[in-house]
Order: C-alpha cells, then sequence, then structure tokens
C-alpha cells in the first residue's frame, strides 16, 4: 500500500499542469498509447520508488504511423495522476506539447476556443476566485471546482479532499494554453486534523 507521504511527495514533483520533458519507452504490447519515462537523466527517472511512468492515452495521439518512435525525448504536461488500487502502482497521465504528435481533433481540450477566451479574461494569473467542489476522484487524487461558467481539477494531498458541495476560495496560478485549462491552489486554511478543508 502507499503510503501518505509517498503520495504527497509524488503529487509534489508531478502536479497537474506541470511541463515535464520525457522519453519515449519501448512497448511491445497492444497500441494502447505511449509510456514515457520521466526526467531522462535524472538519477531517479520517472518515480521508480512508485513504478509510475508517463502515459500518453492514443485517443490523444495522431494515427499509429505517427507515435513517436522509442527513444524520442519530447516535452509533457501533466493531465492527471491514476492509481491502480489492485496493483498499488501510480500512472501519470500527459499530454503531449508537441503540435506534431497530439492529435488535433482530441476532444481533451478542457474548453472550446470561444469560452477558452473568455476564462481567461475573467480569470487572470493571480485573481482569486470562489469555486464549488462537484466531485472527487478518490483515486486520482483530483477533485473537481465549478465557478462561473469554467470548472478545474485541483490536486489535493494524501490527508483528503473537500466534499460535494463545499464552496471555498481559489487562486488562479496557471493558465494552460495547450489544454485550455485552468489552475487553481486553495486559498482556505485547514480546519482540522481529520479533514483539512472542514
Amino acid at each position: 500500500m502507499t503510503r501518505p507521504s509517498d503520495i504527497d511527495a509524488l503529487l509534489r514533483r508531478f502536479p497537474l499542469g506541470a511541463r515535464l520533458r520525457g522519453r519515449v519507452r519501448p512497448h511491445p504490447g497492444p497500441p494502447i498509447g505511449v509510456f514515457v519515462d520521466l526526467a531522462p537523466g535524472d538519477p531517479d527517472p520517472g518515480c521508480p520508488e512508485f513504478d509510475c511512468p508517463g502515459f500518453v492515452d492514443r485517443a490523444h495521439l495522431r494515427g499509429r504511423d505517427q507515435w513517436p518512435p522509442a527513444g524520442t525525448v519530447t516535452d509533457f504536461e501533466v493531465l492527471s495522476h491514476l492509481h491502480n488500487r489492485l496493483t498499488g502502482r501510480w500512472q501519470i497521465r500527459l499530454w503531449p506539447l508537441d503540435p506534431a504528435l497530439h492529435d488535433p481533433d482530441s476532444a481533451h481540450r478542457a474548453f472550446p476556443e470561444e469560452q477558452w477566451q473568455r476564462s481567461r479574461a475573467r480569470h487572470p494569473v493571480g485573481s482569486t476566485v470562489t469555486a464549488t467542489v462537484t466531485s472527487a476522484g478518490p483515486g486520482n487524487h483530483w477533485y473537481t471546482v465549478t465557478f462561473g461558467e469554467a470548472w478545474a481539477r485541483v490536486g489535493y494531498p494524501a490527508a483528503g479532499a473537500p466534499p460535494p458541495g463545499h464552496a471555498g476560495r481559489y487562486r488562479v496560478t496557471a493558465l494552460l494554453e495547450s489544454t485550455h485549462r485552468v489552475l487553481l491552489a486553495p486559498l482556505d486554511g485547514p480546519v482540522n486534523l481529520d479533514h483539512p478543508y472542514g
């Protein structure tokens, strides 16, 4: 079983929205996507202590004949963290930042272009929003919040996520052009040790 300190270390090292360099790994299995060693050259590439390679789902890639070959080094954005409760392994879900690699028709962008432009104008980096928790991905350590016509996923530590319906204040920390996502950080402090968002 993964310890809470391990989960927190993983989320600090590979936070949602982070841009990372990775090396495509050989994968002789079925064409489900591309596996990636994160931070090649790092003395601790990927994160072997969690056995959590990076992964790009085939739905985000161009046709199979255009997938990057093993050994290709390129940049990625962290989309999510996937924890398999049966195996205890983590996987860092990635979006390829090189337009030659990702499918231009992939539906992974958070907002259509017009809505993205409105969200960017209304919620610049550094601004504060009040958002309501709508759902949580307990195995993936993120929860979803809505604010106005926008939504965002927020990573949370092993201590837990706020419950659905909880309204809180968040600071806009980044606007991710490649995936049309708004990154938020909670501003409300912990209320108690059992449930840090009260």
